[in-house]
């Protein structure tokens, strides 16, 4: 992507067809990129993290065009990676509903993925129910409509799950 990239050069490197950038790392810079109508993907990486430096543009701008992503992380670092980025945004400041936006419908929408990202009919209903806007520790887990967790217990036999079919 673009890291540090500004003026004419920046418009430029949109105007050849890029719309996001997930090297962001001071505010001017995320400003400058929201401003020109990039998408702004904050990173916590294993070796680089953004969100921190980010927090202020977070809780003052439009975040519509922000997301949350996984980028250059080590699998050992990718559990609970997403929701521990809305739960440190939260506590930094960022209001909670924006900081679920970040991490389910505008990355949905960013990446064309097809109904979901959001809870509205025609959505697939993967839905987690959080008792408050704090911790996010979810109540009930539901995929594709169906009840698999309550209280932090699975509720469906796993021995029926399948694991998906890889290719290469």
């Amino acid at each position: 992507h673009a890291p540090h990239l500004c003026g004419k050069d920046l418009d430029a490197y949109i105007a050849s067809g890029v719309s996001s950038d997930h090297e962001c790392t001071t505010p001017d810079e995320a400003i400058e990129k929201l401003r020109l109508g990039m998408y702004l993907m904050v990173r916590e990486a294993t070796g680089a993290r953004d969100l921190e430096p980010l927090i202020p543009v977070l809780k003052k701008y439009n975040t519509r065009k922000c997301m949350f992503v996984t980028d250059d992380r080590h699998p050992k670092h990718l559990i609970r990676h997403i929701s521990r980025m809305v739960k440190k945004a939260v506590r930094l400041g960022v209001d909670p509903i924006k900081a679920i936006q970040m991490a389910s419908i505008n990355t949905a929408e960013y990446f064309n993925l097809q109904n979901v990202g959001a809870i509205a009919p025609g959505y697939k209903a993967d839905i987690a129910v959080f008792s408050d806007l704090k911790t996010f520790e979810p109540v009930l887990v539901f995929k594709n409509g169906k009840m698999i967790a309550k209280d932090g217990k699975v509720t469906v036999d796993l021995a029926e799950m399948k694991p998906p079919a890889l290719r290469g």
